[in-house]
């Protein structure tokens, strides 16, 4: 389990050191943290529409006061990576008996490409994914933590993870159930007390933050099929399935629209397979762990496999009710953070089947812990860097003469521009934001002269259409990389 975990963690530094560029999304939490005092961080929405937990903000401003690099951003990220694999040893090693379910959980969370590549961006995703991980080892591991280390464990979870407003009242609900029930409830309440005040006042300031940067995006989100129908009616069922099938489809290979245009899972006849698959392997296991607690006369969720069941249910349950809610959306990225849970259920499943069907439980734990094996190799053998501003903006560092104009498109670009911008010397030129080519349009920007066109997020789905614009008449040289271009233009030509 040391040699696949130490392989996550060796793949996450390759990815972390290969200098990729800033993407969209993380120019614009940089030029946040770079520009927004730490009070803005925490009481105001975010001007470019990122939001995130107050302890991120908190984190990535002190690293960038310290030295203000992309590498330094996401430094809290891929720290946050490696401790989930650490912790992902440990879990196994306390919580799971066999060895085809430590596999299954070790390998799911140190070679998953989602949790690779969040652990080398600056945003806040896979620190959320952590947080539920030591939520979920929490839970099953509640019988041998302290009162006060859960309720620490609760604070700091609400500090750096959205999602924990929902996940922190519910594991604090079972343990207080299991103590009422061991306890009375006159001993529960006088030993729970202060405990309670605390996570009560943490949790209250946690969504008093969020309530204050809270942004309106629900037209994005369902734009991205984020929230779920009546699940009743054929819409939700439909959506139902394209949503577990691509959950899984993230969880072990896909990393979005960053590699190839967005396609439908259901579209994909191997991973609905693979989906329906994992979903027996659930299923089954805790139909096992419920027969043999059944059988011990004990409720299921006292032993941690049985608690991780239970949470895992009930979480998953509430999350859906607040996408068809339309409070929070249930899609792609937004979704990291159940990743570490999903794949501990599907590990304690392949240990419940090992009780009962060990060759069955081999096979099962083998395949879930080779899922992810091809795309995880592909990132150690080239580090993914899609859009490699840096390099474009390299190209037309020192080219322009005088009167000639750096346009860049589209106008989400002027974030990464802004931010990169001071690693160039691009001398008096003016800087322009313009969409397309119309030469009736560009030959005023220039007056005659050169147009340098920087144009940066170009992602597999318009590729032909790079193809074509490099064919215009009017474009002089021009450097291409794997998702950027820059382009000299002579509009007149």
């Amino acid at each position: 389990m040391w040699v696949v975990a130490g392989i996550g963690a060796l793949i996450r530094i390759r990815q972390f050191a290969s200098g990729r560029s800033l993407w969209m999304d993380e120019a614009l939490v940089a030029n946040d943290i770079s520009e927004r005092t730490p009070f803005d961080l925490l009481t105001s929405p975010s001007p470019r529409g990122q939001m995130a937990p107050a302890g991120f903000w908190i984190v990535e401003k002190a690293a960038f006061a310290l030295s203000p690099s992309a590498e330094a951003l996401r430094l809290f990220p891929l720290l946050a990576g490696l401790a989930m694999v650490g912790l992902s040893v440990w879990y196994a090693e306390r919580h799971l008996r066999s060895f085809p379910a430590r596999l299954a959980l070790v390998a799911s969370i140190s070679l998953s490409p989602s949790l690779i590549h969040y652990s080398a961006e600056t945003k806040q995703y896979v620190l959320e994914a952590l947080v539920t991980l030591m939520l979920t080892f929490a839970a099953a591991s509640r019988a041998r933590l302290h009162l006060w280390q859960l309720t620490l464990i609760g604070v700091v979870a609400l500090l750096f993870s959205i999602p924990a407003l929902v996940l922190v009242p519910l594991l604090a609900m079972l343990y207080a159930f299991e103590s009422v029930a061991d306890r009375g409830l006159a001993e529960a309440t006088h030993r729970l007390g202060p405990a309670a005040v605390i996570l009560g006042a943490s949790q209250a300031a946690a969504s008093a933050f969020v309530l204050g940067v809270r942004l309106r995006l629900e037209d994005f989100w369902s734009a991205a099929d984020a929230y779920m129908p009546l699940p009743t009616s054929p819409e939700g069922v439909g959506w139902l399935a394209r949503t577990g099938s691509r959950t899984v489809w993230f969880a072990y290979y896909h990393l979005g629209i960053i590699t190839r245009p967005p396609q439908d899972p259901l579209d994909n006849p191997l991973w609905v397979v693979t989906a329906l698959a994992l979903l027996v392997v659930c299923v089954v296991g805790i139909g096992l762990a419920s027969k043999a607690a059944w059988r011990a006369s004990r409720p299921l969720w006292q032993d941690p496999a049985g608690a991780v069941f239970v949470m895992g249910t009930v979480i998953v349950a509430v999350m859906l009710v607040l996408s068809w809610q339309r409070t929070y959306p249930f899609h792609g990225r937004l979704s990291i953070y159940l990743f570490p849970l999903l794949f501990i259920v599907l590990a304690h499943a392949v240990d419940s089947i090992h009780d009962r069907f060990p060759r069955g439980a081999v096979v099962a734990g083998t395949a879930i812990a080779i899922l992810a094996v091809p795309s995880a190799a592909g990132i150690f053998v080239k580090p993914y860097d899609r859009f490699d501003v840096v390099e474009a903006l390299g190209w037309i560092e020192g080219r322009p003469q005088p009167g000639d104009v750096i346009v860049y498109s589209p106008a989400a670009a002027g974030e990464v521009f802004r931010f990169h911008r001071g690693e160039f010397d691009f001398g008096a030129t003016a800087f322009r934001h313009y969409d397309g080519l119309d030469g009736d349009e560009l030959a005023p920007l220039a007056d005659g002269n050169t147009v340098w066109y920087f144009l940066p997020f170009v992602t597999a789905r318009n590729d032909q259409w790079v193809d074509d614009l490099l064919n215009d008449e009017r474009v002089i040289d021009w450097w291409r990389g794997d998702g950027a271009v820059a382009l000299a233009i002579r509009p007149n030509s």
